[in-house]
C-alpha cells in the first residue's frame, strides 16, 4: 500500500485486523505535521478505537458540523460561514435540514492553505522590515 504524507496517506486506512497493529503506522503518517487540534483529534481518534481492544473499521472521509470545524480552524462559525458562502470551503447539506457538514480533508486543506498565505505575508513582511521593496 503505497503511502504519502499528510490526510491522504490516512485515508489509505480503512480497514485494519487488530487496533494495535496501526498505532504505530498512524503516528509514522502524522509526522512532520503541526501538533495542532487536527493533529490531537486524530490521535485522540485512534488512541480510543486502541484501548477498545477489538477490530475497527476507519473511514476519514468523515465530516465535521460547522461548528466542529470553526473551532479546528480556530474561527468564529460567522467567520467560517463567509468562508463557505465565499465558495473558499465546500460543505454538504443534510437531507431535510439547513444543517451543513464540511470534511475533514476541506478542514485540512483550508488549514493548509491559511497557513501558506500566512507565511508569504510573513516574508513580505520582513522584506519591508529589512527596507527592500516586495
Amino acid at each position: 500500500m503505497a503511502q504519502t504524507a499528510g490526510l491522504g496517506a490516512m485515508s489509505a486506512i480503512h480497514a485494519i485486523e487488530k487496533p494495535r497493529d496501526y498505532s504505530a503506522r498512524v503516528h509514522r503518517l502524522l509526522k512532520g505535521l503541526p501538533h495542532d487540534d487536527f493533529y490531537r483529534f486524530v490521535v485522540d481518534v485512534f488512541d480510543s478505537i486502541e484501548q477498545a481492544n477489538e477490530p475497527a473499521i476507519v473511514d476519514f472521509h468523515t465530516e465535521v458540523t460547522v461548528s466542529e470545524a470553526a473551532r479546528l480552524l480556530g474561527v468564529s462559525r460567522p467567520t467560517l460561514y463567509r468562508l463557505i458562502d465565499a465558495g473558499e470551503l465546500t460543505t454538504r447539506r443534510v437531507a431535510g435540514t439547513h444543517k451543513q457538514m464540511v470534511p475533514l480533508t476541506e478542514v485540512q486543506r483550508l488549514r493548509e492553505s491559511t497557513a501558506a498565505k500566512d507565511a508569504a505575508l510573513a516574508e513580505i513582511d520582513a522584506a519591508v522590515a529589512e527596507g527592500f521593496p516586495y
